[in-house]
């Protein structure tokens, strides 16, 4: 998908019944336990569209860079990061141009990989 593509659906997508259903929390209650603690660590969340698994890193106290292709998702990850300050940084890029020059300990792909 494009850019635009992405930003045609980012209020559907990134509703918040979207993230709610019981699979979908498993899956992440899943992944995050088997990540193990991220507290004090740089992560780069590639393809982090509104910024959900940004969010959870951070409130696990990670020190989190979203970034996304979507302005519009990125938009929307802002907003939340407005409403609830957890001190991500997100940026709109295209994954394959990720920041280079920065170091991270972390990289998540969650919703990247199933576009590659």
């Amino acid at each position: 998908m494009s850019s635009s593509q992405y930003d045609a659906i980012a209020r559907d997508y990134s509703a918040p019944s979207r993230h709610e259903h019981p699979i979908g929390r498993m899956n992440y209650e899943t992944w995050l336990e088997e990540l193990g603690g991220v507290s004090g660590l740089r992560v780069l969340d590639l393809g982090c569209g509104s910024g959900h698994t940004s969010r959870l890193l951070a409130m696990r106290g990670a020190i989190v860079t979203g970034l996304d292709i979507s302005s519009e998702m990125i938009t929307i990850a802002r907003a939340a990061e407005k409403h609830q300050r957890l001190g991500i940084a997100y940026v709109q890029s295209d994954a394959t141009r990720v920041l280079l020059g920065e170091r991270y300990e972390v990289v998540t792909p969650t919703y990247l990989f199933n576009y590659t």
